[in-house]
């Protein structure tokens, strides 16, 4: 079966006074058993219990197709690979029960009336017999090599013979009654990384047929122990209840085994605890020693720990030697099937008779000083105390919120651990500045808090200004950058938008502080950019008036050509009028000046084919005097960047023409009115102005206007009358002369009241 199981979308969880998302099996156990409760206590089972729910699941799946299609939504898509380690063939969903999704998710109830999985659940738990029931096993212990004949006691067993299992392994029915079982149990399946003859628990679960159904945990009654030793002289030890803990001692562990009666002595690394107390055959409480010189370490070279032998002495004997391996180190990766992968010869799970004395870790650093603060930047946290065995988790933030936790899932060695950082769970939105982030190292060995100025969470950064706008292809040159929060910056990129990956950026910092930054340039492509200083969080916001910023190839501009060499006294606003300047090294233009004023780039058309070096810049000609001739020059970024000014001069004169357009024309709306002002054109274009033609037009609509007027040349207003209140019109002003009318200036649009 599935449940939602999404780290990031799984359900929502309050808990200790905040939100947060859960996932994983530790969100969908807990959810299914909610959904299971909700069954059991439906109108549907009106008082009939469910029980061990799982066998009913696959009863209901395979009641056939319609069935089945009431109860679940079949996933057939997608595959469980989510740690990535595999290439998904493994465990594909396809129709049907499969691997990687069960037999679906759960329709509980459906909203057209259809039987859905809680009515078929109970339906079949209402149509049949009660559910098995185990009531003892004896005896409940018995040797882990398995073959301990044990009777099973209980009811509603049926008279067929089904199946009983030890743990995941099927034992060997002997005898089935109604109430009555016997068996002879499997050998021990041990747990990953359990070392032999240590034993362990296992349920017993009985299966019975027509119908199938299985009997429920019930931790007192339906539990079989299996003990590495079963009766001979010699005490074992199958495990310590807990493996590892500081240094310095003094706290009490459970040691379990068998053949503990009249124990003498029990020892740490050859070090004898200070204590022994609720001793039975079974069972010694006792206080652990602290490590000294004398403390016996199975790998004294390994500083991050000392793994020592429990040892437990009686009368007849003394418990024999396990095998401690070295503790694994390095990458934490896992196999296609998501077992944790480690290499032979170590071990990630202590031994049987294994304690590990951890020391309190100590940590010198966090790189990257600065993380992200929604989370997800990788940090390696360096220090000491660090060990596959001891170590717990990591709190980002307050210590004790599940929220706050994070688990290694890089890479753990004596001195590094590599940690994806939880970032803020409160955050609410990018800050400036760096935010202050508390981590916290538990292991075994104790809790560690982080000096505070090891880390802290990143802000997003904000630009004021720049030392130039201007830059080399070439690169090398330096820029200083003006804001705030630029301490934690990692990357200054250049981009024609809003940086992404790819593009170009400078890591070679000179100078850092919260509000100033000097870099190297980097070379880049040329053409128009915006600097961004990024964190990890996020970079500044895109801002082109304050930090564009133009790539040029280094040199002085070459004019080589002006088409046409002359034009019209009013300038140009159109590309069918605009100004061809060719030549060399004009990429990335800053300005072009008709003799004193600075005319509008159309265009950069960059390097044409077959051309070279060549290129081209189409410019609107600004207006000017009627019989005169100016020189046209150009600055460019990469001259300006390498401190070769301006190029060289071509001659442009100006010939006469209808005039310029009007100057500063604003219009501004009335009472069933809209009034229009302008000043004189610049450019008379060579004959004295005339007139004005004014033009009130719909917004959007500059053929037809709605009233047309022609005033005087010393007029320079007008107000239009009968206005249709609330409609969106725009003005429009062009200059006369004997020469004809000019360029037409617009206003913004305005509306009458």
């Amino acid at each position: 079966m599935t449940a939602l199981a999404d780290e990031f979308t799984g359900i929502t969880t309050y808990w200790n006074g905040q939100m947060s998302t859960v996932g994983g099996t530790s969100s969908s156990t807990p959810l299914w058993a909610a959904m299971t409760a909700d069954m059991n206590g439906s109108s549907f089972c009106d008082g009939t219990t469910l029980g061990f729910v799982s066998p009913l699941l696959y009863d209901v799946a395979s009641s056939g197709p319609s069935d089945y299609a009431h109860a679940f939504n079949d996933i057939a898509v997608g595959n469980n690979d989510s740690l990535g380690v595999g290439d998904g063939t493994d465990f594909p969903a396809t129709s049907g029960y499969d691997l990687a999704s069960g037999l679906g998710s759960p329709k509980i109830t459906n909203p057209d009336g259809d039987p859905g999985l809680a009515q078929q659940a109970c339906a079949l738990v209402q149509s049949s017999s009660n559910p098995p029931t185990v009531s003892g096993v004896s005896p409940s212990s018995g040797t882990n090599e398995g073959g301990t004949s044990v009777t099973i006691a209980g009811n509603d067993f049926g008279t067929t013979t089904g199946a009983v299992y030890v743990g995941t392994q099927a034992a060997t029915v002997v005898s089935w009654s109604s109430t009555s079982i016997a068996i002879t149990t499997p050998s021990y399946n041990a747990p990953q990384g359990t070392v032999l003859p240590a034993g362990g628990t296992a349920p017993v679960t009985v299966v019975t047929v027509d119908p199938e159904r299985s009997s429920s945990l019930n931790p007192t009654d339906s539990v079989f122990h299996y003990l590495g030793y079963a009766g001979g002289t010699t005490p074992v030890i199958d495990y310590i209840g807990r493996t590892a803990g500081n240094a310095t001692g003094g706290y009490e562990v459970d040691i379990v085994g068998s053949g503990f009666t009249g124990a003498t002595r029990v020892t740490f690394g050859g070090v004898e605890a200070e204590r022994q107390i609720d001793v039975n055959d079974s069972n010694i409480t006792a206080t652990v020693p602290a490590e000294t010189e004398s403390t016996t370490c199975a790998f004294p070279s390994d500083s991050s720990i000392c793994q020592v032998e429990v040892r437990v002495t009686t009368p007849a004997g003394t418990s024999a030697e396990d095998k401690i391996l070295p503790a694994y180190s390095g990458a934490i990766e896992f196999t296609p099937s998501g077992v944790l992968s480690f290499t032979p010869g170590t071990e990630v799970v202590a031994a049987a008779c294994e304690f590990d004395y951890a020391p309190t870790p100590d940590v010198t650093s966090v790189t990257p000083k600065y993380g992200a603060e929604e989370g997800g930047s990788i940090e390696d946290i360096h220090g000491t105390g660090f060990n596959v065995l001891t170590y717990f988790w990591t709190d980002f933030g307050d210590v004790g919120p599940q929220s706050s936790q994070d688990y290694f899932d890089l890479s753990i060695t004596p001195t590094d651990l590599f940690i994806i950082n939880n970032g803020d769970p409160n955050l609410t939105g990018p800050t400036t500045e760096p935010e202050a982030q508390a981590i916290t190292i538990v292991t075994a060995g104790g809790l560690y808090d982080v000096p505070s100025d090891l880390f802290a969470l990143a802000g997003q950064p904000t630009v004021t200004s720049l030392s130039t706008h201007v830059g080399s292809t070439e690169g090398g040159g330096t820029l200083t950058i003006d804001g705030h929060g630029l301490i934690d910056v990692e990357a200054v990129v250049f981009a024609d938008d809003n940086p992404g990956f790819g593009e170009t950026e400078s890591t070679a910092f000179l100078t850092q502080s919260d509000t100033v930054l000097k870099i190297v340039l980097p070379g880049n492509l040329p053409g128009d950019t915006e600097a961004f200083a990024c964190t990890e969080t996020g970079c500044s916001n895109e801002n082109p008036t304050l930090d564009w910023f133009v790539f040029g190839y280094p040199g002085a501009p070459v004019i080589s050509k002006i088409s046409p060499s002359s034009g019209p006294a009013a300038g140009s606003e159109s590309l069918k009028d605009a100004v061809v300047i060719s030549g060399t090294l004009l990429d990335s233009p800053v300005a072009v000046k008709f003799g004193n004023t600075e005319a509008t780039v159309f265009e950069n058309t960059g390097a044409i084919p077959g051309g070279g070096n060549a290129y081209a810049i189409l410019v609107e000609a600004p207006p000017g005097k009627a019989g005169s001739t100016v020189m046209v020059s150009v600055e460019t970024a990469g001259g300006e960047a390498t401190s070769h000014g301006f190029s060289n001069t071509k001659s442009y004169t100006y010939k006469k023409s209808a005039p310029s357009a009007p100057r500063s024309l604003t219009a501004k709306g009335g009472k069933k009115t809209i009034s229009s002002s302008w000043t004189t054109p610049s450019s008379n274009g060579g004959s004295p102005i005339t007139g004005y033609t004014v033009e009130l037009l719909l917004k959007g609509d500059f053929k037809k206007p709605v009233q047309k007027v022609t005033v005087s040349a010393s007029t320079h207003s007008y107000s239009f009358t009968r206005v249709a209140p609330g409609v969106k019109y725009t003005v429009a002003v062009a200059a006369k002369s004997s020469l004809g009318t000019g360029y037409f200036a617009s206003s913004a649009v305005v509306a009458a009241s």
